[in-house]
């Protein structure tokens, strides 16, 4: 599901979900303690300075460092096994989804979008202040490590931070006995419609997503003028789309052909992404899960959606998608050449922060743009970062 309002009304957006969210901080002193072999393969305690974990967890993975440059080049790709160790971390772009990060340079603001999804996740994020420390734990980069910040209290700050060697067996072991249930059951979300962002607030969360409602929960006539003037795209859109039967070609889907055990019949989108993600639950290499995601967002982006007709749930009468959601923009716009903006909304976001999909801007002078704007969102579904929060929540 997705929402779109006109570009200017942005910072009444942010503006409410900045009252929606909240996150914690903890700051706790250590006593201290250099950094030995025999210390970090056994349970290291760690010391020598202050630091402050902005997020607490037990996670085991793949130690990295990187610097702020490598950071950002990678962060939409990063093996979700890492636990990195940086300098500073940036927090203008989408956090990577990692297994902890340690920090050598205090964060700016509380309530991150990294704060929020690391918190959500019960992930490790943490402050150390003292760069030897940092530094000598160098010759175990590559190496499985267990991150462990535990025993905080909220009212005496009391905490414990442990490093120690761990192995690849550790980290599958602690996968499959991970919590899922943050990840909501499945439902119908076949039913298409389209409807203003106030009237949202009585409608099924599987089908307008929490963000929506969020929304929606803090319109009032004094507020509503605060608010985005939005309409809010139903899941049944994405549902119909995926319906389409399309028939790949080895030049243009090299991986995705290799899944399909009949490459002369057409196969739906969703059974194409379907084929895909379940050979990659039983087969996850970060550089194939790469191209073959890839390959999912290219088919997404390719098909065309100009001729799709889907049934509208309110008046119960089958419609041309693209023309009415064009229909539909065209009645937000105050402006011709107003800018909209296109928003994802659903339970998963939400439920560890905002970030985990893409947004898309611009101005919609024709359904093409339209197609553009609304495909950019739901391919995003299909970044190696989203998948690999998703595949890890559920």
């Amino acid at each position: 599901m997705k929402m779109f309002f006109p570009l200017k009304s942005l910072i009444a957006m942010l503006l409410s979900l900045l009252l929606l969210d909240h996150g914690a901080i903890w700051a706790m002193p250590c006593k201290n303690s250099p950094l030995t072999d025999a210390e970090i393969a056994a349970d290291f305690v760690l010391g020598s300075q202050n630091w402050e974990a902005y997020s607490g967890g037990n996670k085991v993975g793949i130690l990295r460092f990187l610097s702020k440059e490598e950071y950002i080049a990678e962060a939409g790709s990063m093996d979700p096994r890492s636990i990195l160790l940086i300098d500073e971390l940036p927090l203008d772009i989408d956090p990577p989804f990692v297994a902890g990060i340690i920090t050598n340079k205090k964060l700016p603001l509380y309530g991150t979008h990294v704060q929020e999804m690391f918190h959500a996740m019960n992930s490790p994020l943490v402050y150390i202040q003292d760069k030897a420390y940092i530094e000598g734990l160098k010759k175990y980069e590559k190496q499985f490590v267990s991150l462990n910040i535990e025993g905080i209290k909220a009212l005496d700050r009391e905490g414990s931070f442990r490093l120690r060697l761990s192995s690849h067996q550790e980290y599958e072991d602690q996968l499959l006995a991970s919590p899922k249930a943050i990840l909501p059951i499945d439902h119908d979300r076949s039913k298409f419609f389209v409807a203003d962002l106030e009237k949202t607030k009585q409608l099924p969360i599987e089908l307008v997503g929490q963000k929506a409602k969020s929304l929606a929960s803090v319109w009032w006539p004094r507020t509503k003028d605060w608010l985005p003037k939005a309409k809010v795209i139903s899941t049944g859109a994405w549902e119909a789309v995926k319906s389409i039967e399309v028939k790949i070609s080895q030049e243009d889907y090299p991986f995705l052909i290799g899944l399909q055990e009949n490459i002369e019949r057409k196969a739906s989108i969703r059974n194409l992404i379907l084929s895909a993600t379940e050979y990659l639950e039983k087969n996850f290499d970060v550089t194939e899960a790469q191209e073959i995601l890839s390959e999912v967002k290219k088919l997404i982006r390719k098909t065309d959606i100009s001729e799709l007709l889907v049934r509208e749930e309110i008046q119960q009468v089958d419609i041309n998608l693209l023309d009415y959601l064009y229909r539909q923009v065209q009645a937000l716009q105050s402006l011709p050449d107003a800018e909209m903006a296109f928003r994802s909304s659903n339970e998963l976001e939400d439920s560890i922060g905002a970030g985990v999909f893409e947004s898309s801007f611009g101005k919609i002078q024709s359904q093409m743009d339209l197609e553009f704007h609304l495909k950019n969102v739901w391919s995003s579904m299909y970044s190696f970062r989203s998948y690999n929060i998703r595949r890890h929540l559920k």
